[in-house]
């Protein structure tokens, strides 16, 4: 996963500088969030159980801010804070709560 953010990282700051469709960066975006997400979830990487939560809360967070990222180039929204800041809370709790299903139904 690090080198899916550091391959983000780089191709944002060498691509800058061309005109790149936003929908582009958007679709990277998303992708690099779910396997984020998937990987966190599926592989449970971390010998803590709590530390498996909250990456994949925080992965999940990641998701949701790009996927507003998406609704507002597609709405053309500019006034998306209300929508990040509730949003985010729900989408840290509901990754958090994925990750303690998942852990649960392995321990079974």
């Amino acid at each position: 996963m690090l080198l899916i953010k550091i391959g983000l990282v780089l191709c944002y700051s060498v691509f800058r500088d061309f005109v790149l469709d936003s929908w582009l960066l958007v679709v990277v975006l998303v992708l690099a969030g779910l396997a984020w997400l998937g990987m966190s979830v599926r592989y449970l990487p971390f010998v803590y159980p709590g530390i498996n939560a909250m990456q994949a809360g925080f992965a999940c967070v990641f998701l949701w801010n790009t996927l507003v990222l998406a609704l507002a180039n597609y709405l053309n929204i500019q006034d998306r804070s209300l929508l990040l800041y509730l949003g985010s809370v729900l989408a840290f709790c509901g990754g958090f709560l994925a990750c303690y299903t998942r852990e649960f139904f392995i321990a079974q």
